[in-house]
């Protein structure tokens, strides 16, 4: 039997070089940073959808404040941005009037912008017997000064008081 014996350099492979583990780390790292920024986006976006659901919660307790004291001739209702919670709570130490309560309504609500909303702010107008309730608040995310998002209800009281939502 004829046996071949080879006398020269082999070369073996017995594990990884210097240069795949490094490329395995970068592509690895790439990953990661990837992940990363996916998951902040994803907190932003939660975020911002928590804050879109609060405004429309907020602007339809008004909605329903307006239509519950329907004894108003309802331009107590009528709000600025500019307005400001003033700490009334004399409707619930003591009863009051319709104008009364439509102050106190206004006092609740603008309080629960502020409380719940970053920079929140409200703003109620009216024509006839509809109304527009507008919530805006800050996104303050972004390298823009005064990123305000906006949320508008609209409202149409009927003579006998049943809302219709526009």
């Amino acid at each position: 039997m004829n046996k071949k014996h080879h006398t020269g350099n082999k070369k073996q492979n017995a594990g990884f070089t210097l240069l795949e583990v490094l490329i395995a780390l970068l592509i690895l790292s790439v990953g990661l940073l990837g992940l990363a920024s996916l998951q902040t986006r994803g907190l932003a976006t939660g975020h911002n959808a928590y804050l879109r659901g609060q405004a429309v919660l907020l602007t339809q307790d008004m909605a329903e404040r307006i239509r519950a004291n329907s004894a108003t001739s309802g331009n107590e209702y009528v709000v600025s941005y500019d307005k400001t919670s003033n700490g009334s709570d004399t409707c619930i130490i003591t009863s009051c009037n319709s104008g009364e309560m439509a102050t106190f309504d206004i006092d609740q609500w603008l309080k629960s912008l502020q409380d719940t909303l970053p920079d929140g702010e409200g703003l109620i107008t009216k024509d006839g017997l509809n109304y527009q309730i507008t919530v805006r608040w800050d996104d303050n995310r972004s390298d823009e000064v005064d990123d305000f998002k906006f949320y508008t209800f609209n409202l149409n009281l009927r003579a006998d008081n049943a809302a219709v939502i526009i």
